[in-house]
């Protein structure tokens, strides 16, 4: 029974299909049913049944796995602390974070945190919003940034900073032409591209245009904000965007930014969430670097991000 055979077997349950966890774990298809293939015959019963397109446990398998679990847990664990190339990094560290910010902020965050470290962890970064939960909860990754607070015993959330959020349109776009700021009657005739959709900000820009009678019309929901300038930048939806994230392309002039008349937007936050009750020397050095930045150089945003206090929530 080895490590890989386990773990083979704890990702295709938690992923559903075979497929999945291949694409998760990197490997073929054909390697990945090998090892879980493998470790049935060595304990002499099916673990997994296949039905459909994904997989799901037998009677032996729900009793095998929170053993595997568990294993594949503390290797990883007993991995970090020991460290895989002694004298060149010290440990690991394992951030997740939501697309946003893995692609517009945490780039910046790492540079200047392996910068500021003498003996630099080796870093691995894990996106996606469907699969940051699960990846937290079996000890996959060390912490999370999200644009939302996590509700839960198990966690504790800090509020990291605020941005302002951006309205994207296409410069031709009717309500960018001319310039001017709009009423909040004019974005309820317009459809909406979102990323992030479940996001602690479009639940905020929906109570603050609850406000005014209206209800946004999403068209899309996407998984990436890069998908969703690209599709702004070509047609006439409109998008609310971090402003990390649609910086790049309003200073090119491949997007335009629209107010409201009157009504600034809310901001957008961007939290750290983790398990207390795991100790991880690398990750509380990571966090003290996180709590110790300036705020200015957080997010590259002409008006500088506001730092909240911390939220540790049950």
């Amino acid at each position: 029974m080895t490590i890989d055979q386990l773990q083979a077997f704890v990702v295709a349950v938690r992923e559903g299909t075979i497929t999945r966890a291949a694409r998760y774990l990197f490997v073929e298809q054909s390697s990945l049913s090998r090892r879980i293939q493998s470790l049935e015959a060595e304990l002499g019963c099916q673990l997994l049944q296949r039905r459909g397109q994904g997989v799901v446990l037998t009677e032996k398998g729900q009793l095998f796995l929170p053993y595997a679990q568990d294993i594949v847990l503390r290797a990883e664990e007993a991995r970090r602390l020991v460290g895989s190339k002694p004298g060149v990094f010290a440990s690991t560290l394992v951030v997740g974070a939501t697309p946003s910010l893995a692609t517009y902020v945490l780039p910046r965050w790492l540079r200047e945190y392996a910068q500021r470290t003498p003996k630099a962890p080796r870093i691995t970064v894990r996106t996606g919003v469907s699969t940051l939960r699960h990846l937290l909860e079996d000890g996959q990754v060390d912490l999370v940034l999200s644009r939302s607070v996590w509700h839960g015993p198990n966690w504790t959330s800090e509020s990291l900073t605020q941005e302002p959020l951006a309205l994207v349109a296409r410069p031709g776009h009717p309500l960018a032409v001319p310039a001017r700021p709009l009423s909040p009657e004019e974005l309820s005739s317009q459809s909406f591209i979102c990323s992030e959709f479940f996001s602690q900000y479009w639940q905020d820009i929906e109570r603050y245009l609850g406000q005014f009678g209206l209800r946004l019309s999403v068209a899309m929901d996407v998984d990436h904000c890069d998908m969703v300038k690209e599709m702004v930048a070509h047609s006439d939806y409109l998008a609310f965007l971090p402003y990390s994230a649609a910086a790049p392309d309003l200073e090119a002039g491949r997007l335009v930014s629209l107010t409201l008349e009157g009504h600034p937007f809310p901001p957008c936050a961007a939290y750290v969430i983790y398990s207390p009750s795991r100790n991880h020397p690398e990750r509380e050095r990571f966090l003290n670097y996180l709590r110790g930045l300036p705020t200015a150089s957080l997010l590259p945003s002409e008006s500088p991000p506001q730092r909240k206090e911390c939220l540790d929530l049950p």
